[in-house]
This record gives structure tokens, sequence and C-alpha cells, in this order.
């Protein structure tokens, strides 16, 4: 099920791709570490105009808008667009013009996460397709998911360290933010006795050399005051 609600995310990106919009969440972490299945696509428009455009394109693909659940740990304004295939459902988050975390409220511009992002090749865990799309840079990545801080998250945080991440700029953001709290307990939860058994569940089995050096380098940061 998992393998081919990923097929119809990615065959359904294709089919969007020529519109402005930007991927976040765990299909845009996916760009940057070894893949995770994501059980929805989170995109990121500047406008309702262009949020309208995808709503048309999905729509002819046989998605439709749900209510919003208000569950959810976003606050902005968006739409849900869904598409049942056989008896699974595919979930499509549409974020308007921002990116507001519910609960720290901590608000992030599209047009930030405009300027923020790149041209890169997105891929599954499983789906040999590849499609070239705007994805967020880690750095930004880092930050939201820090913001939201849910498990899911931190493991996404986690695995973007392994790779080149501007820490500098992470850390003024995290100042900006007023995320310090939220990293301190990102920290400790990465370095929890479950916390390794809980990252090889969603990605696999991670080389011990590589979580070591990813962890020691967690270890070593320094927040700004």
């Amino acid at each position: 099920m998992l393998e081919l609600r990923e097929k119809e995310i990615l065959l359904t990106l294709e089919k969007i791709k020529s519109c402005e919009f930007v991927i976040i969440g765990g299909y845009a972490v996916n760009t940057y570490t070894q893949p995770r299945f994501s059980v929805d696509c989170d995109i990121v428009v500047k406008n309702k105009e262009e949020a309208l455009k995808i709503k048309q394109l999905l729509m002819k693909e046989g998605y439709a808008q749900k209510e919003v659940n208000l569950n959810i740990p976003y606050a902005s304004d968006f739409l849900c667009m869904i598409k049942r295939v056989d008896d699974f459902s595919v979930p499509f988050d549409i974020m308007i013009g921002s990116v507001i975390d519910r609960n720290t409220k901590s608000r992030f511009m599209a047009a930030l996460i405009f300027e923020n992002s790149e041209i890169k090749k997105l891929k599954g865990k499983i789906n040999p397709i590849e499609i070239e799309l705007k994805i967020a840079k880690p750095e930004i990545l880092m930050i939201m998911k820090l913001a939201a801080s849910r498990t899911s998250d931190l493991r996404d945080i986690f695995m973007l360290l392994e790779g080149n991440i501007e820490l500098e700029r992470c850390l003024l953001m995290i100042k900006e933010y007023n995320l310090k709290a939220s990293f301190e307990k990102f920290r400790e939860f990465v370095n929890s006795k479950s916390f390794k058994d809980n990252l090889h569940g969603v990605f696999g089995k991670i080389d011990e050399k590589v979580f070591n050096k990813i962890l020691r380098k967690i270890n070593n940061i320094v927040l700004l005051e």
C-alpha cells in the first residue's frame, strides 16, 4: 500500500510540475537523505490563485477537496486534496502564503520558503520515478520541522544533519524563531536509548559509523545566545 501511495504521489507531481510550488515535508527530506515512506505530500504556494490552478489539475486526476483536519500541526490557510485509490487515500496538503506551526505559532512565509529552495531531483523510496522540482533546502526544512517537533520531524532532522547543511544559518534561525528549547529536546531525544531503533524502523538500517558521526555533530552544536 505504501508503495502504491508513493507511486500515485510521484505521478501526480509530474502532472502539476508546471505550477509554482515548493515541496516541503517528507518528500523534500527524501531529496537529501536515505528515503523513507511519507503518507502525504506537502507543498507551499505563494497565493490562492496558484493554489486554485493546482486544485483544478488535481481534480482532473480524481482528487477532491476535503474538510481541513483541525488536528494537523499547521494552522495556515491551505487546501487538503485527497484521492481514493483502491482501499487507501492519497492526500496532498497545499499551504497558501505561509506555513504556521500550530503549537509554537512560528510563521514561515511562502516567500522565505521559495527563497530557500532549489530545483532538485525527487525520487521515492521504492519507485524508480525521478522528477525535477523545486524543493525546500535542508536548512529551512530543519527549522520548520524543529518548530513542529513531532517524532517523525525529529527523525527527519537527524537524517538531514548527515548531509551538507549550513549550521550557522540554522543556528541563526533557531534563535530568530525562539526554538532553543525545542532543539535541546531534540538533542535529548536522539541521545535516548530507544532512538536508534526508532530511526531504523523508518529509514532502514543506518551504518553505525554514520549514526555516531551525526550524533557527535548534534552534541557539538553550541546554540547562539
